[in-house]
């Protein structure tokens, strides 16, 4: 008698393996004093927030109080290289001043250097400055 081979049938499962999850590790919360108020920062934000403390004294009406015999002196002695509207505040304006004085060779700086003492000298109402005595 021939034996008869029993074929088991195997059936084929797919196996699903629970999705593991993945430790999420978070930094520790930051404190950071600013300006005496406690700020906390969560580690999750990607950009903190910022605040910024100006140290310019500034008045009521907002201009920036600036000491009139001093910007007239500098101006009469390096306002030709825009230190005057620098003092002032006037930072752009610098610049430009500085950087027409020095591409004429001094041709037209003096000009401008002129009307600044002018003006100045007069007590002129630059917008955001104050002149204090």
């Amino acid at each position: 008698m021939a034996k008869k081979v029993m074929k088991k049938k195997v059936s084929k499962k797919v196996v699903r393996r629970p999705a593991v999850k993945k430790k999420v590790v978070r930094k520790p919360v930051t404190v950071r004093k600013i300006s005496k108020k406690v700020v906390k920062r969560s580690a999750k934000r990607s950009r903190p927030k910022t605040t910024q403390v100006k140290t310019v004294t500034r008045n009521a009406s907002g201009g920036k109080r600036v000491n009139w015999i001093l910007v007239l002196l500098i101006s009469i002695f390096l306002g030709i290289f825009g230190v005057d509207r620098f003092l002032m505040g006037k930072i752009w304006t610098g610049i430009l001043k500085l950087l027409i004085t020095l591409s004429t060779v001094f041709v037209f700086g003096w000009i401008w250097w002129l009307i600044d003492v002018i003006l100045i000298a007069s007590k002129y109402n630059f917008s955001g400055v104050v002149w204090v005595d």
